[in-house]
């Protein structure tokens, strides 16, 4: 994290020194689990409705089916997305209990690309799954 001076801020989940900050990564790892429970469950729910509720695959036409297709692929991606998150939060969890990791910028990457491109597929599956179902 870049500070106003623009410094590279080490206390930002850089380098890990004592207890405290062990255990604020920790409640972060929590709460991201929550957020990232949150995410799948909505993502799952529009591609439920999507495959349910959306207009029957047979009446779409060809570039329509495309499209759907598309934006089933893209919620479906986005779900396993979070799935990777949610598991490997467990195991970023032990390691920095047991004082295994000593430096927290790997993990940050890690969820942030694997977030970012679960959240970008997420609206593109959402967009292309309203071009479908538009009628016209």
């Amino acid at each position: 994290m870049l500070t106003s001076s623009g410094r590279k801020d080490a206390r930002a989940f850089g380098d890990i020194k004592d207890d405290i900050q062990r255990d604020a990564i920790v409640e972060w790892l929590n709460d991201r689990r929550d957020f990232h429970k949150w995410f799948a469950s909505l993502t799952t729910l529009c591609f439920a409705a999507y495959s349910l509720f959306g207009t029957s695959f047979t009446e779409l036409e060809i570039t329509q089916r495309v499209f759907m297709t598309l934006a089933l692929v893209c919620l479906l991606f986005s779900v396993l997305t979070n799935l990777v998150i949610l598991w490997s939060i467990p195991s970023w969890k032990i390691r920095i209990q047991i004082k295994e990791l000593n430096n927290a910028s790997s993990m940050r990457w890690d969820f942030r690309i694997t977030t970012w491109v679960g959240v970008v597929c997420f609206l593109t599956g959402l967009t292309l799954g309203f071009i479908s179902n538009y009628p016209g």
